[in-house]
């Protein structure tokens, strides 16, 4: 992976500069907390938690800090949806 990045077809160099940083750092983010799951739930982690450039950061804490509630305690959900009146789909 090179460290020097590559505007998109249609962004400007600054705004990629800017986005870069943080587009590495949640990706970062991102693994590390995929280290923490069992093997066989990383790859489906890492992928449903890639940061991708021009995301709002914010919103994807939110989103990814979510889903690893999730998958880690998963007693809440569950307790919620033994409450929770059936619905035909």
């Amino acid at each position: 992976m090179s460290d020097t990045a590559v505007p998109a077809a249609g962004k400007s160099a600054h705004r990629m500069r800017a986005l870069w940083p943080r587009a590495i750092l949640g990706r970062q983010l991102g693994e590390s907390l995929a280290d923490r799951l069992p093997v066989n739930l990383r790859s489906q982690f890492r992928s449903a938690a890639a940061f991708a450039d021009g995301e709002d950061p914010e919103r994807w804490a939110r989103r990814t800090s979510g889903l690893f509630d999730l998958i880690d305690d998963p007693t809440f959900v569950l307790a919620e949806l033994d409450h929770g009146d059936p619905q035909e789909v």
